[in-house]
C-alpha cells in the first residue's frame, strides 16, 4: 500500500469493546507518528452518534477543519496533528464493526484510487480475521 498510496500515514484502527487504538501505523519519511496518541479512546469520542458504517461505505474528509461542527474532540485532535484530510474504510469481523484502515494527509487528485486500495485491504482484513478465528478453533498437531 505505502508504494501505492501518497499519502503521510497508512494506520488501522481496531475497536475493543467501548475504546479504539491506533494498531498500526506506516509514516511517509519525515511524517511523525501520531500512533501512541490514538490509543484506549473512547469510540464515542472516536465516531459520533450521527456516523453510521455499513459494509461498502467509506468516510472520506476532505477538510478536517469542517469535523468541528460533527466531532469536535476528534477534530481538535487530529488538527493538532497536523491532520488536513483523512480516508477510512471500516472492516468487519463476524458480520459487526471491527475497525477502520486509513489514510491521513492523502493527494486530493488521488481520493478515488485511495479508496479503491483501502476497500481492497478492508476485505484482506476482514479474511484475516476470519482466519485467525478459525486457527484459534482448530485442535493443535501433534
Amino acid at each position: 500500500l505505502k508504494k501505492s498510496i501518497k499519502a503521510d500515514r497508512i494506520f488501522i484502527m481496531e475497536i475493543s469493546g467501548d475504546k479504539i487504538s491506533n494498531t498500526f501505523e506506516w509514516c511517509a519519511e519525515g511524517v511523525e507518528s501520531v500512533m501512541d496518541k490514538w490509543q484506549n479512546i473512547d469510540y464515542s469520542s472516536y465516531v459520533s452518534r450521527n456516523e453510521v458504517f455499513l459494509p461498502g461505505t467509506s468516510r472520506v474528509v476532505k477538510n478536517i477543519e469542517n469535523c468541528k461542527y460533527i466531532n469536535p474532540k476528534r477534530a481538535d485532535l487530529m488538527l493538532h496533528q497536523g491532520i488536513r484530510n483523512i480516508i477510512e474504510i471500516p472492516f468487519y469481523k463476524n458480520g459487526k464493526l471491527f475497525g477502520f484502515i486509513g489514510v491521513d494527509n492523502y493527494k486530493p487528485e488521488e481520493e478515488k484510487n485511495v479508496k479503491l486500495l483501502l476497500e481492497h485491504a478492508s476485505y484482506f482484513l476482514e479474511f484475516n480475521e476470519e482466519l485467525r478465528n478459525v486457527e484459534g478453533q482448530m485442535p493443535s498437531t501433534p
